[in-house]
This record gives structure tokens, C-alpha cells and sequence, in this order.
């Protein structure tokens, strides 16, 4: 289930009901997931300031996959074009010289790169227009 979230309190209160249908103790999933109880609380209260590293392994440990959405605006623009002079392909290959893990890596590849070549179909293309 994808639930759209914009603020820490939406994603506090998204851990809270997940970590509660799960029947997990809140001082629990912060002993499973490395942090102290108080971190786990003050996520659920949706403190704006907590650690995102540590937001990621609550997340995590409780069974919440993180995903990001880029804009279909990126994959309609054309190699060489974005404003920053990179093209999606440069982009892909600076963020994947940063990472720390190959699998993360690939999927990264994979993914933007499909959604690039969809988005230069014909058929996207005279969608788009219509």
C-alpha cells in the first residue's frame, strides 16, 4: 500500500498504526531497530528534527518500505537538457558512484532508466500531446 506522506507528523502517525497493528511495544521496535525509546516516540509525535538516518531504520525495522517519486518531468527531458547541465544518465551514474551498495546501485539503473526509455515511446509521446 503506498500512502503519500509530505509531513514528519503523517509519517509519525504511519509508524504508530503500523508498529500497533503489529502488536509491537514502541520501546521494542527501539531496541530491534538500534535507537532509545525516546527516538521511536518522538517520530510518532512527528518531531520535525529527528535523525533521517535513524528515521530509516525504524522504517525499516518496522516493515515500512521508503520509496521516492521522481517527477515525470525529468524523464520527458531530453539527454543533455536539465537545467543543471547533467543529463538523466550523468545523474544516475553520479548517484550510484556515491552509494554504498551495488544492489541499491542497480535498482537505481534499472528503474530510471526504464522510466526514461517509457517516457520517449511514441505512444507516451503523442499521449502527452493530446
Amino acid at each position: 500500500m503506498n500512502i503519500p506522506v509530505q509531513t514528519s507528523a503523517q509519517i509519525g502517525a504511519v509508524l504508530r498504526m503500523v508498529r500497533k497493528l503489529q502488536g509491537v511495544r514502541s520501546d521494542d521496535l527501539a531496541g530491534t531497530a538500534g535507537v532509545g525509546p525516546v527516538f521511536v516516540i518522538d517520530m510518532e509525535k512527528g518531531k520535525p528534527t529527528v535523525q533521517l538516518g535513524k528515521v530509516l531504520q525504524v522504517l525499516h525495522e518496522a516493515g515500512i518500505q521508503v520509496n521516492l517519486e521522481i517527477p515525470d518531468a525529468f524523464a520527458d527531458r531530453p539527454e543533455g537538457s536539465s537545467s543543471a547541465g547533467l543529463d538523466l544518465a550523468s545523474a544516475i551514474e553520479g548517484a550510484a558512484a556515491r552509494s554504498d551498495s551495488s544492489d541499491w546501485t542497480q535498482t537505481l539503473k534499472a528503474l530510471l532508466l526504464n522510466r526514461h526509455r517509457a517516457f520517449n515511446t511514441p505512444s507516451h509521446k503523442t499521449r502527452s500531446n493530446d
